[in-house]
């Protein structure tokens, strides 16, 4: 379920980040509590996911459970989904009220950031949440404009 003005569309900062010479990172907060949850923006990602460690600081353990769907993508063969349900988020002024994210470890993401110097990230924005965002990303502002749909 999502709240919010369904006119109004509302800018999000990201941040875009060098790596190793050739290419680039972005990244944008979602909010939980009040606390930034630090993404990875990434449009070939089918769903977004949270870092299971992620998770476990939110105290949302709770929140966590397995389903019988395959996980799919980069580090995952054979592995079972696991979800976990955000009973508030936010982006921006868009509410996210008991939003399903995926959940998994991003150790070896977070591990490779460090030796970059990059800040740990909590998860990776998939398309799934951009879509239901419908969400205008403009990389030379370094903005993502995001909307609230109609219900």
């Amino acid at each position: 379920m999502i709240f919010g003005s369904p006119m109004a569309g509302n800018v999000v900062p990201l941040h875009l980040q060098p790596i190793q010479h050739t290419g680039y990172h972005c990244f944008v907060n979602l909010y939980y509590c009040k606390l930034p949850v630090p993404m990875v923006l990434d449009t070939g990602a089918s769903r977004t996911i949270v870092d299971t460690a992620a998770v476990e600081r939110m105290d949302l353990s709770h929140a966590l459970y397995r389903t019988d769907e395959e996980a799919v993508g980069f580090s995952s063969q054979g592995m079972k989904a696991q979800m976990v349900q955000f009973p508030d988020l936010r982006i921006g002024r868009v509410r996210l009220k008991d939003w399903t994210l995926g959940a998994f470890s991003l150790e070896h993401i977070n591990n490779t950031y460090r030796t970059m110097e990059i800040p740990p990230v909590s998860g990776v924005m998939g398309n799934d949440l951009l879509v239901a965002l419908d969400a205008k990303i403009d990389i030379g502002r370094r903005q993502m404009r995001v909307w609230s749909p109609a219900n």
